[in-house]
């Protein structure tokens, strides 16, 4: 996302900016959703979230395949120190860690209903990509249903 010097301007006008360590929170529109938003006038208008533009402005485009986070939970914020580039699966853990999902699913070792450990699922995935075995076979010799071994090589689960 290119921005100009007036847009960085503009942007930062509407941030209510606090001490390093606090939330600086958007003053402007906000998504239904509550993250703030921010309109780029590109011929038409483009809405970005006020985070997502905070990030840029401070560290350089977002890498591919990652979103910005809030170590600080809060969605209006757009201070950088609070802001992180990160995968789907770090914010999704993130909000588990925290306790803030609704219906969190606690995967791995962390789950007390756990069939298997971290080294065989290392295992599970190597002898597979092996190709000599089937799902239904490598089940077997863990104990565990094929459903499990397909949810396993194909990162459903044990993420």
């Amino acid at each position: 996302m290119d921005l100009t010097e007036k847009d960085i301007a503009r942007f930062w006008s509407k941030v209510d900016k606090r001490g390093e360590g606090e939330c600086w929170e958007w003053k402007a529109s906000c998504q239904v959703n509550g993250y703030g938003q921010f309109a780029l006038k590109r011929g038409k208008v483009i809405l970005q979230r006020s985070h997502r533009v905070a990030y840029i402005i401070t560290y350089g485009n977002i890498p591919d395949g990652l979103i910005v986070c809030h170590h600080c939970d809060n969605k209006k914020c757009c201070n950088p120190n609070h802001l992180f580039a990160g995968s789907y699966s770090d914010n999704n853990w993130d909000t588990v860690l925290k306790g803030r999902a609704r219906r969190a699913r606690v995967d791995g070792e962390h789950n007390p209903r756990h069939k298997v450990t971290w080294k065989q699922v290392n295992e599970i995935r190597l002898t597979y990509k092996t190709g000599s075995i089937s799902m239904p076979d490598i089940g077997k010799r863990y104990g565990v249903k094929a459903s499990l071994i397909f949810d396993i090589v194909h990162h459903r689960t044990w993420l």
